[in-house]
């Protein structure tokens, strides 16, 4: 493994705000940390059984019960790194000094080194094991707002999922990606062998794991074809001489070898902006995978991030209170084999709709009650039925 990339990162901490207000600068001299809280359990490499937790912080003495939330991974390869790192600890501080609520999560690492001879394969497994905990840490903070009183006094509706480098592929990937017929097929393969991109056995089954903004530092998809929803603010941090995580379309390597290819943070922006996405990318010119290394980078993408985030998701008024009767609005039948597709909305409301690649095909706004789309004229295939701050997949036959 590579020497930590992350050696410098707690410089940034020196940042002293002139003026304090909530969410863009320090309101709070103090965090507190609630360690090693499970949210799930989930079958390791070996096939045993492992309990998955996270470290949340909150800003000390903040009487708010309704705060933004972030959920974020470290990295290391999917076979290194731990929630602890000094890297994650202070991004969890320095937005939990902003007021935010901050979790840094474990998740599962590790390959079979026994099938070395497929090692893409072995890391696209492991890729898929971090993101199915990592869709599971989201889901245990809907439940526990739900069902335990909301201790962590936090509000769903503006959740920030991220990571850095693998952590931050597995976000990615748990967010953007939910329609696995557009991977590749042997990715297609592992993920339903792996029970499903959201699935699995990690944990708080049934909940949501939707997040409004997506936090992305030197990470990737395994191909843009596999963005499926334009629906998550996102902001990307990338150098141009990253040799372990492509900035374009290039080959993550492990252990200094080129293994996967994969499509990093440029050409995944370009990709959710072609579809109509509130994307910003953030590009160092000469900059490798050690992008914190940097004391004024690191403050660059530090208060970048605050300000994007408290535009977008905390200062956003489009991000309305949404009730759960609009999370699970239903959408029957589809797959749509006929002529018509029936939907049941609670209130009134806009749609688009849209292909894959985000052209629009339509757009109108629906009264409250059953509603019908006409799909008569559409050719078979994959299509995006956008509504307020949710994207439903639909699938004609």
């Amino acid at each position: 493994m590579r020497k930590p990339y992350y050696y410098y990162f707690f410089a940034f901490l020196l940042y002293l705000p002139l003026q304090a207000q909530r969410y863009l600068t320090d309101v709070f001299a103090n965090v507190d940390l609630t360690s090693n809280v499970q949210y799930g359990q989930a079958p390791a490499v070996s096939g045993v059984g492992i309990p998955l937790s996270l470290d949340i912080y909150t800003p000390q003495g903040d009487n708010l019960t309704n705060r933004p939330l972030m959920v974020l991974a470290h990295g290391g390869s999917f076979v290194a790194g731990n929630r602890t790192d000094t890297y994650m600890v202070a991004i969890c501080e320095y937005f939990a000094r902003k007021g935010y609520v901050t979790a840094s999560i474990s998740y599962r690492l590790g390959i079979n080194f026994a099938n070395i001879g497929e090692i893409d394969k072995e890391l696209t497994r492991a890729a898929v094991r971090a993101i199915q905990d990592h869709s599971a840490a989201v889901r245990f903070f809907y439940q526990s707002a739900r069902e335990n009183g909301n201790p962590y006094g936090i509000d769903t509706n503006r959740i920030i999922a991220g990571g850095v480098s693998a952590g931050s592929i597995a976000a990615v990937h748990s967010q953007l990606f939910w329609d696995e017929s557009t991977a590749s097929p042997t990715t297609q393969q592992i993920v339903n062998q792996l029970g499903g991109i959201n699935g699995g056995n990690s944990g708080a089954a049934g909940f949501p794991n939707r997040a409004i903004g997506l936090f992305e530092v030197i990470g990737a998809i395994l191909d843009t074809q596999m963005v499926n929803t334009p629906d998550v603010a996102t902001i990307s941090f990338h150098g141009t001489a990253d040799d372990v995580v492509p900035y374009g379309v290039g080959f993550a390597t492990f252990n200094g070898a080129p293994i996967l290819q994969m499509h990093g943070s440029s050409v995944l922006i370009q990709r959710l902006q072609n579809m109509g996405a509130t994307a910003e990318m953030n590009t160092f010119p000469g900059v490798d995978h050690d992008i914190f290394s940097d004391p004024v980078r690191t403050d660059t993408i530090m208060q970048r991030a605050t300000r994007f985030f408290y535009r977008e998701v905390v200062n956003n008024p489009s991000v309305g209170t949404l009730s759960l009767n609009q999370e699970t609005i239903q959408l029957y039948p589809n797959p749509v084999q006929g002529d018509v597709l029936f939907l049941e909305l609670p209130e009134p409301m806009s749609y688009r709709l849209m292909d894959v690649l985000g052209k629009e095909i339509q757009q109108g706004k629906w009264a409250a009650g059953q509603q019908r789309l006409d799909v008569s004229q559409l050719p078979k295939g994959i299509y995006l039925l956008q509504l307020p701050r949710q994207t439903h997949r639909i699938i004609r036959q």
